[in-house]
């Protein structure tokens, strides 16, 4: 497929989704622990500066004219700080909201993100993680409404960042990381499954700026019915990231003939002295391996549905924090 061949339907769900959501706006819910919460005016009158910069901050790190549309047009505006040394949960559940938020991890600490995409929305998460500190973030949408999410997060020196995400239904994601200091690292995992006419988009994207930083960025997709996923992976080395590491994987299953897919992956090099590597592939589901298991006493649908989970498995055991992966698992993987 040629690159970018569902942009323009994303464009017009996306502009569809914000209008209805405009109409009828509701709060975007969220619980927290050992975090700080401040609205735009409360931030405002603490820091004006701190505020400006990191709203422009997480717009200008993500692709696309999704994240400066939702910035451009927010119903609300939330900043969350989690303090020095502290293990943090945060956890937002996106219902009609259109949102923008700005989340802030200080020297040494650990948060535990995790988001619900509840029906149509459209949200921004920017995120700044000062050295040493830990981000550990999942994101779960079931079948629904079109819906964009987007996070954006630079991490500092020695500050690690692990996102994992699950799509389904129709919906445009973009997970963006900064390592902007030396040895930070980040790791983005990426899953979905389409069916019917279900059209999904995302992008990770992962810029090394400073030394000894390393990445890894793990896409796996599922379409069925006549549904069609495109999956765009960036990792840009720049001049200054000597040392650094990075891996680049796309995957995603056909299991039918009328679904479609695309998986585009971009290395920029900007630096001899690094180790970085990509691969792609868009394959359909082997008949023989299905004819194998049906031949156990498996009728079709669950021949497919043991294979999918072998496809999705792997990926989802890189999930380490034990409570964000049993909670990331589809309901058809917990049997």
């Amino acid at each position: 497929m040629k690159p970018g061949w569902l942009e323009k339907e994303m464009e017009d769900a996306r502009s569809s989704a914000c209008d209805s959501i405009i109409r009828n706006p509701r709060a975007l819910q969220f619980s927290s622990k050992n975090v700080r919460h401040y609205t735009l005016g409360e931030m405002l009158e603490r820091d004006s500066k701190f505020a400006k910069k990191a709203i422009s901050g997480s717009r200008s790190r993500l692709p696309g004219p999704h994240a400066s549309a939702v910035a451009g047009s927010f119903s609300e505006c939330n900043f969350f700080l989690v303090p020095p040394n502290k293990k943090a949960s945060l956890e937002f559940l996106c219902d009609h909201s259109l949102s923008l938020n700005f989340v802030f991890l200080a020297e040494n600490s650990v948060l535990r993100l995790f988001t619900t995409i509840a029906s149509q929305a459209m949200d921004l998460v920017g995120l700044e993680l000062e050295p040493g500190s830990s981000l550990k973030a999942g994101l779960l949408k079931y079948k629904g409404h079109f819906a964009y999410h987007g996070q954006a997060a630079a991490a500092s020196s020695g500050a690690s960042i692990s996102t994992a995400s699950f799509w389904g239904g129709s919906g445009r994601g973009e997970v963006a990381s900064s390592l902007t200091g030396l040895d930070a690292s980040a790791m983005h995992l990426g899953l979905s499954i389409g069916g019917g006419s279900e059209k999904l988009n995302l992008d990770s994207s992962v810029v090394h700026s400073s030394h000894n930083t390393a990445s890894e960025v793990v896409m796996r997709g599922v379409a069925q019915d006549s549904s069609a996923t495109e999956f765009r992976g960036n990792v840009t080395v720049e001049s200054n990231g000597k040392g650094s590491k990075s891996r680049l994987e796309q995957q995603i299953l056909l299991l039918d003939k009328n679904a479609q897919a695309g998986a585009e992956p971009v290395l920029e090099i900007k630096h001899n002295e690094v180790e970085c590597s990509h691969s792609a592939a868009v394959r359909k589901i082997e008949e023989e391996k299905l004819f194998y298991l049906m031949s156990r006493g498996l009728s079709r649908k669950r021949a497919k549905t043991t294979m999918v989970t072998g496809f999705l498995r792997s990926t989802i055991n890189r999930i380490q924090d034990r409570e964000l992966k049993n909670r990331f698992m589809p309901p058809f993987m917990r049997d």
